[in-house]
């Protein structure tokens, strides 16, 4: 299965899918020292973003959330790459290109009809995504 959706943050990824119906915020429902999500209103807390292809509806903002991306980033705690079906956050976007994390939004079909936690899903520059099932 293939998706398309619009490049914010260029990049490759390869990985397992984290798929979340809640929007998360980078501050406050991940923990920048383990990667663990930690907001108690998330379907995926008690699971770590580390390396995993993050899919979610979209993120709720804090000014903070670039800075936490970043030090996810920099312990090596981050996820391989960010999908959105909705808009990017500014903020959500800037903190992907700083720290060279791919970052897709406005991916259509939704992919939330097709992809569940623990599919194997690649990230192209061009906005593509496929899921390998």
């Amino acid at each position: 299965m293939k998706l398309m959706g619009r490049v914010i943050s260029e990049g490759k990824a390869r990985g397992e899918a984290l798929v979340s119906s809640r929007p998360l915020s980078f501050y406050g429902d991940i923990d920048k020292e383990t990667g663990l999500v930690i907001g108690r209103d998330s379907d995926i807390h008690g699971c770590k973003v580390v390396d995993k292809i993050l899919i979610l509806p979209y993120t709720r903002g804090s000014t903070v959330s670039a800075w936490v991306i970043y030090a996810l980033k920099r312990r090596n705690l981050s996820p391989k790459a960010i999908i959105l079906w909705g808009p990017a956050d500014p903020v959500v976007a800037s903190g992907c290109l700083i720290s060279n994390i791919p970052l897709i939004d406005m991916v259509r079909p939704k992919p939330q009809l097709y992809v569940k936690s623990g599919d194997e899903v690649e990230v192209l520059e061009t906005g593509e995504i496929i899921i390998y099932c």
